[in-house]
């Protein structure tokens, strides 16, 4: 088993993963907002 030092610690690699994840997921919805605001302002 592999304690922290190895990289693979069992609590900071999901909390690495989740972090990436919603940098993503923020980056997708904003484009989004900025798309239908868009179509908004110029029918």
């Amino acid at each position: 088993m592999g304690g922290p030092k190895d990289g693979r610690d069992p609590w900071l690699a999901p909390a690495r993963w989740l972090g990436e994840a919603e940098k993503e997921w923020g980056q997708r919805c904003h484009r989004r907002l900025a798309q239908r605001a868009d179509k908004a302002s110029y029918p």
